[in-house]
């Protein structure tokens, strides 16, 4: 899956509709955890204790 943001030709086509899905609300990411950057050593727990289902992510 990461490979597809090394060839941008395969990646290009999809950054517009997947822009506007995020945008519209048509797609939601899942966040397990929002936690502001000066506790990123609580991120860095959630994700090493494999307490994360979704994304967990850092906020200034």
């Amino acid at each position: 899956m990461l490979r597809l943001w090394d060839d941008r030709r395969t990646l290009e086509p999809w950054i517009a509709p997947l822009t506007k899905a995020l945008n519209d609300g048509t797609i939601l990411p899942i966040v397990h955890a929002i936690v502001p950057f000066a506790e990123a050593p609580e991120a860095h727990r959630i994700l090493a204790a494999r307490e994360n289902v979704d994304k967990v992510v850092l906020v200034p």
